[in-house]
């Protein structure tokens, strides 16, 4: 019954403390609060786009605190977790009181945490190894009621498929191949204006992912 309560009293203070998720915080940081919007700009229809953006989007993904199923733009409407959190902090605990704590306290996810900065870079590789090397991924962060808190805004992060023109690919050939894995190496030649037609020689490797196969990584060379 004490522990009971001890809960109950926990969760109440958490109700108390809703407007101070964001309480504990270090000085100029931000609550991340999840991916506002990611709009995709010019796409030019070449071939290997699509690909390219299904591989690249996923990097920028990164869910916030009480997210369902880690979805990276919505929230759950009550952020236990961040309350517990909040409450007990700083406060001195031993036995139940820790365990509690440990169990259902969440750490606040913060914009350092979500790490637009490398985010956005890797997005802009992934981009640049399918041939668009006019890609340019950008973020924003866009201000909330809370001014401790962020969302990130991906709009326009990738405008340099407004410079590709057309992709191909030929040659296509098996460098290896098991049950689990196949490598393919190919040839790709690009069309970019402004940048003119360039050539590459590219591998590609797809794993199995119980009856599907997956692009795992991709890489292309100047030739």
């Amino acid at each position: 019954m004490k522990h009971l309560n001890y809960i109950l009293l926990c969760l109440g203070l958490g109700l108390l403390a809703s407007c101070s998720t964001t309480s504990n915080l270090p000085d100029g940081e931000y609550l991340y609060t999840g991916i506002k919007s990611t709009e995709i700009k010019g796409k030019s229809g070449a071939p290997l786009e699509d690909a390219a953006l299904d591989e690249a989007q996923p990097s920028l993904a990164y869910a916030p605190n009480n997210s369902p199923f880690g979805s990276s733009s919505i929230r759950t409407p009550l952020p236990m977790g961040l309350w517990i959190y909040n409450s007990m902090v700083n406060k001195k605990m031993t036995g139940f009181r820790k365990w509690f704590f440990d169990t259902f306290a969440a750490t606040p996810r913060t914009i350092t945490s979500a790490s637009p900065d490398t985010r956005v870079k890797v997005a802009k590789n992934i981009l640049q190894n399918f041939g668009y090397f006019g890609a340019d991924v950008k973020y924003n962060l866009v201000d909330q009621k809370d001014p401790k808190k962020k969302k990130i805004s991906y709009d326009g992060w990738a405008p340099g498929f407004k410079t590709t023109v057309s992709s191909s690919v030929s040659d296509v050939k098996v460098a290896f191949e098991n049950q689990n894995c196949i490598v393919l190496t190919y040839y790709l030649q690009s069309v970019d204006n402004p940048g003119g037609t360039k050539n590459y020689t590219g591998t590609a490797a797809l794993v199995k992912s119980g009856k599907e196969w997956k692009l795992e990584e991709i890489t292309n060379k100047v030739k």
